[in-house]
C-alpha cells in the first residue's frame, strides 16, 4: 500500500487486497440496531500514519483507543480496564504511545 489513504472509502490489507468500507478500522455502522459495541463511541483524535492511533470515547466519558499498525495489518485495542491509571480521555490520549494495547476481546467495560 503506498500514498495516502482515503479512510472513507477503502483499506487495503496485508495482501493488498482491497478491504471495502466496513472493513475500515474508523469505520462505525452508525448505530439502528446493527449491535456493534462500537456505535456508541465518537472518533475524538487520530494521530501518526505506522501505527494510526484512533482515540473515541462516548458520551458519558468511556474511552477507546486503537492503534492499527499498516504494515502488519493489525488492530489493537486500549481502554481503562488495561490501562487503569488512565481515567480521562485526556489523559489516555496525551499517553497513547505507552498504553497497553490488547485484542479487543482481552477487554473489559467496551
Amino acid at each position: 500500500m503506498s500514498g495516502v489513504v482515503d479512510f472513507r472509502i477503502q483499506l487495503e490489507d496485508a495482501s493488498a487486497n482491497s478491504i471495502g468500507v466496513s472493513g475500515n478500522p474508523l469505520f462505525t455502522s452508525g448505530g439502528g440496531g446493527s449491535g456493534s459495541l462500537l456505535d456508541p463511541y465518537a472518533l475524538n483524535d487520530l494521530d501518526g500514519t505506522d501505527p494510526l492511533y484512533i482515540g473515541k470515547a462516548t458520551s458519558s466519558g468511556v474511552w477507546l483507543l486503537q492503534n492499527y499498525s499498516t504494515s502488519a495489518g493489525t488492530m489493537r485495542y486500549a481502554n481503562l480496564s488495561n490501562n487503569p491509571s488512565y481515567a480521562s480521555y485526556a489523559s489516555a490520549w496525551a499517553a497513547r504511545g505507552t498504553l497497553t494495547y490488547g485484542l479487543f476481546q482481552t477487554l473489559t467495560g467496551v
